[in-house]
């Protein structure tokens, strides 16, 4: 797992605000920025890691202000773009985001980490952070050496990140996981590893709700543009009233 906020070199003679922290080495051991914060003044620096620590496909995102709930909201932001664009094609952007928002929570702290989420803020719901943030807690995941092998949806590999590290990567080697695993398949595949029985969560309003409600939830939420915004929810809500009088088609 990352370092998070450690710091290594001789430290004594530097100013706080010409130190650097580095997200993402899975490496565990203190790194520090060559020279950025001389350039840029009070930063700090987010590190996304691509295929291994410190190699070619690093990706090195700039926080101003580690306090700031705006100056993540922009760079965290910019990573799920990424993530949007590769969706169902790559995992790892979404490894990346959740690095990121791991980070941002713990230099937040308790009641600035919430105010990154609402209208204008993050393209995601809160929710949907601590699924990333959950993600990355297990270091089966956050291998780089996994990547290839991990499914590239959210659902899929949140249900994965809920099982024992030792047994999921028994499960990764054994050729048990790969992009093309489907949620279901990885709730069955953690039944079997916890040793219970699989069952299908039952399909009623609150279900329904919760399901839609939060897709709804985080594509209107990345809607920046306030008059647009409403003028979304008002048609949708249109549509919703239209739907409700028509009569349920048959399946087949």
């Amino acid at each position: 797992m990352f370092s998070g906020n450690e710091l290594t070199g001789d430290l004594s003679n530097r100013r706080p605000e010409e130190q650097e922290q580095r997200i993402g080495s899975s490496s565990g051991k203190p790194s520090l920025g060559r020279g950025l914060g001389a350039l840029l003044g009070k930063t700090t620096s987010a590190l996304s890691p691509g295929s291994k620590p410190n190699g070619p496909s690093e990706e090195l995102v700039v926080i101003r202000d580690k306090h700031n709930p705006d100056d993540w909201v922009r760079a965290i932001n910019k990573q799920l773009e990424q993530a949007f664009i590769l969706y169902g094609k790559s995992a790892e952007k979404l490894i990346a985001s959740g690095r990121t928002l791991k980070q941002a929570k713990k230099d937040l702290g308790f009641g600035y980490f919430g105010k990154m989420f609402g209208p204008g803020k993050l393209r995601i719901d809160q929710d949907t952070a601590e699924k990333l943030i959950s993600i990355v807690e297990n270091q089966v995941l956050t291998n780089s050496d996994n990547y290839r092998n991990l499914p590239p949806a959210l659902t899929t590999l949140h249900r994965l990140s809920k099982i024992e590290p030792a047994s999921l990567q028994t499960a990764m080697d054994r050729g048990r996981i790969s992009p093309m695993m489907s949620t279901r398949e990885a709730t069955v595949l953690a039944a079997e590893l916890e040793g219970k029985t699989h069952t299908e969560p039952e399909k009623n309003l609150e279900y329904h709700c919760k399901t839609l409600g939060g897709y709804l939830q985080r594509k209107i939420s990345a809607i920046e543009d306030q008059e647009l915004r409403d003028d979304v929810i008002a048609d949708l809500i249109k549509k919703l009233e239209q739907l409700a009088e028509e009569e349920p088609r048959p399946k087949g």
